[in-house]
């Protein structure tokens, strides 16, 4: 009876107890079937939302290195002097014995070969701009400087009104651009085909024509590029005034031209049928101009020095007219400079033992090419062969003090004290001259073995 009245005690006394009947606090959740769907449920809803969020991503990722590529392939090969000279330093740096995959920065030298060619292409294009708008700038102040000097005769016009100055600059400026445009253009068109050259060797009978057959030629070419230009005889003038009292030429029938760069020619009958008469004499007045202008009066060639100083960045200081005057002289009048200070004696008694040095020297370069093991016999024949042809040149000519025939020798100059430019104009006139008149004579040491 005891124990029955304590349970009961316990039970009713603690009502708060963790034992109690109507507590929920302690109660362990039952996994149903359709709990445990729904919560699986939840969990697949939220990998999915994941996986969208990746592709859309990936997918972004994907449009924009596309874009780059394209961007990459669209990008322009540099292709100037700068870059072709870095390329042809890097490669011959380059060890080829290493492989580029496992290990392309062994050589510490092309690594810093590298670093250097990567900041120089930074730099290329940020500078090619501005040195080109300078160079173009200084080059055009120069020109404009020369010209007014040359059209005042080196005086300012004082009297000149305020109008007629204005006027008179206008239409300057007006002919330095029309010169300064043509002068580039044709600039252009040389340095375009100055890197076209042909070996004698490859020559062939189709690199030769008449003067009509290009004359046709061209003139087909300035129809084709614009109906409107009418074709000028270009070509057949022109050599005829060349040769025109040195050499009798038949270019109807026998005489024939060496076309270097047919398309070179088409271009320049082309520029000489779309430019006025008027602009091609300034183009060439300023040629001479500017030829003579670093070998002028003082104020031309101070001119001269300015332009160069500002597209080379350097000072550039007058050279001596006495020492230029004395080199040009002696470059011109070689024969009379050594009238003044060769040994008459020399013929009779050294002559001789420079031609016995000489033949030294043959006999030992050919028995050097005899034993040579890396020639055939007939290389060997035609180069021992060829070494005999030589002639030689010792000492000065026989005739060089016989004033008749020295005077004979610069027959059709006549040098002026006071007029620089007209002496040189007839030493060049001379030169060609000779050299015109020497194309119909055969070369017999140019004769093959």
């Amino acid at each position: 009876m005891i124990t029955i009245v304590f349970i009961y005690f316990l039970f009713s006394e603690n009502k708060e107890s963790v034992y109690s009947v109507g507590s929920q606090n302690h109660l362990v959740p039952i996994k149903s079937r359709k709990t445990f769907f729904k919560k699986k449920s939840q969990i697949s809803n939220l990998s999915l939302i994941i996986l969208f969020v990746l592709v859309g991503a990936l997918s972004i990722t994907v449009v924009i290195l596309a874009v780059l590529y394209a961007c990459k392939n669209m990008m322009e090969v540099c292709d100037s002097e700068d870059c072709i000279r870095i390329a042809a330093s890097l490669k011959e740096s380059m060890n080829e014995s290493v492989d580029p995959c496992d290990d392309f920065y062994q050589d510490k030298e092309l690594e810093k070969r590298l670093q250097t060619i990567r900041s120089r292409l930074q730099k290329l294009d940020e500078l090619d701009e501005a040195v080109l708008s300078e160079n173009e700038e200084a080059e055009f102040t120069y020109m404009v400087d020369v010209i007014k000097h040359i059209i005042n005769n080196g005086t300012d016009n004082k009297c000149t009104s305020d109008d007629e100055l204005v006027i008179e600059d206008e239409e300057l400026i007006e002919f330095f651009k029309r010169v300064y445009n043509i002068s580039n253009l044709l600039y252009d068109m040389a340095r375009a085909n100055q890197n076209q050259s042909i070996s004698i060797d490859s020559l062939s009978d189709s690199d030769y024509m008449l003067v009509d057959d290009l004359q046709k030629l061209t003139d087909d070419h300035v129809i084709d590029s614009n109906l409107s230009f009418t074709p000028t005889s270009i070509w057949r003038p022109f050599i005829e005034s060349i040769f025109e009292g040195i050499d009798k030429l038949d270019l109807d029938n026998k005489d024939k031209v060496l076309i270097g760069n047919l398309e070179y020619l088409k271009d320049v009958a082309v520029l000489l049928a779309c430019l006025e008469e008027e602009v091609l004499e300034s183009y060439i007045w300023w040629t001479v101009e500017d030829i003579v202008a670093p070998y002028a009066f003082e104020k031309l060639r101070d001119i001269w020095n300015k332009y160069v100083s500002k597209i080379t960045d350097m000072k550039v200081i007058d050279i001596s007219q006495s020492l230029f005057c004395g080199a040009i002289v002696n470059k011109l009048m070689g024969m009379a400079v050594s009238w003044l200070f060769v040994d008459p004696t020399f013929h009779e008694n050294k002559v001789n033992k420079v031609q016995e040095m000489l033949e030294d020297i043959r006999e030992a370069f050919g028995s050097l090419v005899a034993k040579t093991d890396w020639m055939d016999q007939s290389t060997k024949t035609a180069t021992i062969e060829k070494s005999k042809k030589m002639e030689d040149s010792i000492g000065f000519p026989t005739w060089l003090f016989n004033k008749e025939k020295l005077a004979e020798y610069y027959k059709g100059i006549d040098l002026s004290e006071t007029r620089y430019l007209t002496n040189l104009v007839q030493f060049v006139q001379v030169q060609l001259i000779k050299t015109w008149a020497s194309l119909h004579n055969e070369n017999i040491f140019n004769k093959s073995l």
